[in-house]
């Protein structure tokens, strides 16, 4: 990462672009979330906060960078009741916090609460006359280290800040050497503590309360339980699987079979679900996918606490991995499509 010549900064940092409009509704929750605030000086902290993440998500969909709030300090209404948070989460580099700047600060404040728990710290100049967010500029948490304020003449650009994204994006190790083979479930051969979906669910003392409204398919759908922080959360993990409908193509009789071959891909479901359906999953329990090359793809939290589904489609013998994480603990399983 390249620093910059701060001898040439434009000392008015509020003259500088890229700007972000503050819309009525990013006011409007802004001002929400204070509600609840016990004093002034606390009220304003949670509004200010507020209105620099929603201006930065706004530009962070703009680029389609991948985010969420689920799961952050600053979308929780008890957590903004005692601490001094702005965080965000971008999916495979973790969570940044975006502080608020206004006219006349020259430095960018970093709360006790926040420092050692982001990866990277944004500030966010808000011009609350003229409704709108300035982008100043970005720092990754290494550079920041247990300073409790950074000044902003030592700011990264915007440049310098997607560069670090490309370079810091997680990356887990993929190893298909001892992947499970989905094909051989399709000849109901299962290993590795997976089994048939039918066959764990009739090993439960209950298993029509779990309605695992799998749509109908002509595939096979595998399942093992899962424990995570302890037996403090038991569930059913499941991976279903069935030919994708695809268009039919038309092809001269003389194409090989080798062409022929390629032209089908596989639905892949994959479902945790608590195996008790009275219990519900915590809402910061994350299940991700990642591809052959360790990328990250997929990542979704529970919507409703009660389950967590995702699907995506496979090329035959393509590989990835599922991984779930809750309180530090990770389990992981790599998979591979079958190939016919």
């Amino acid at each position: 990462m390249t620093s910059t010549d701060h001898q040439t900064r434009n000392l008015n940092i509020f003259n500088r672009p890229p700007k972000i409009a503050l819309r009525a509704t990013h006011i409007k929750l802004a001002q929400h979330f204070a509600e609840s605030a016990q004093n002034n000086q606390q009220r304003d902290s949670i509004y200010h906060n507020t209105l620099a993440i929603l201006a930065i998500s706004d530009w962070l969909t703009w680029l389609d960078i991948p985010h969420t709030h689920h799961g952050c300090d600053s979308w929780d209404s008890t957590a903004r009741w005692f601490d001094d948070v702005a965080d965000l989460t971008l999916y495979g580099l973790g969570r940044i916090e975006c502080r608020p700047i206004l006219p006349g600060d020259s430095v960018m404040k970093i709360p006790v609460e926040s420092q050692g728990a982001r990866t990277g710290y944004w500030a966010i100049g808000l011009d609350l006359a003229g409704d709108c967010a300035m982008l100043l500029g970005f720092l990754p948490a290494e550079w920041v280290g247990d300073r409790d304020q950074v000044s902003l003449d030592e700011l990264e650009d915007v440049g310098a800040f997607l560069h670090w994204c490309r370079d810091q994006q997680l990356r887990v190790d993929v190893n298909l050497a001892d992947a499970i083979q989905l094909g051989d479930w399709l000849v109901e051969k299962f290993d590795h503590g997976w089994q048939k979906l039918s066959t764990l669910l009739n090993e439960l003392v209950d298993p029509t309360e779990l309605s695992l409204n799998y749509r109908r398919n002509t595939g096979m759908t595998g399942a093992r339980v899962v424990e995570m922080g302890g037996d403090r959360i038991q569930a059913i993990l499941s991976v279903a699987m069935n030919l994708a409908e695809s268009e039919e193509i038309e092809s001269e009789e003389t194409e090989s079979e080798e062409t022929e071959s390629e032209e089908y891909e596989w639905d892949i479901t994959i479902r945790l679900q608590h195996r008790n359906p009275d219990l519900m999953l915590p809402n910061d329990l994350k299940l991700a996918v990642f591809d052959v090359v360790g990328r990250e793809t997929i990542v979704v939290y529970p919507t409703d606490h009660t389950n967590l589904q995702v699907s995506f489609t496979a090329e035959p013998g393509e590989g990835f991995q599922v991984q779930l994480s809750w309180e530090g603990q990770t389990l992981a399983e790599t998979l591979v499509a079958p190939i016919a």
